[in-house]
């Protein structure tokens, strides 16, 4: 009963077509994710200059961290009391 399921022609042309449709959407979804991270890392790139010292790029690569979870953030519409990362200017503004 069981092999007479699996090598019936709709199963296995349904198995093939799922199979196709989910390397065709993982190879979308590594590029996007590839396409970010050159994105992140040109911005952050651009911001910093040779004669940067280490602390001045680490505060750089926070900023372009803290833009990209603001961006984040108002994208999604999470209300501002469930937000796990609030900016220090927002913090003393709501005490």
């Amino acid at each position: 009963m069981i092999k007479r399921i699996f090598w019936n022609l709709y199963f296995l042309t349904f198995l093939n077509g799922f199979l196709l449709a989910s390397l065709f959407y993982f190879k979308m979804e590594a590029n996007y994710e590839k396409e970010v991270f050159q994105a992140i890392r040109e911005n952050v790139n651009s911001n910093i200059t040779l004669n940067d010292p280490q602390d001045s790029v680490v505060v750089k690569v926070m900023h372009a961290c803290h833009d990209l979870l603001n961006t984040q953030i108002i994208k999604t519409q999470v209300p501002r009391q469930v937000r796990l990362v609030v900016p220090i200017s927002e913090r003393a503004a709501t005490r």
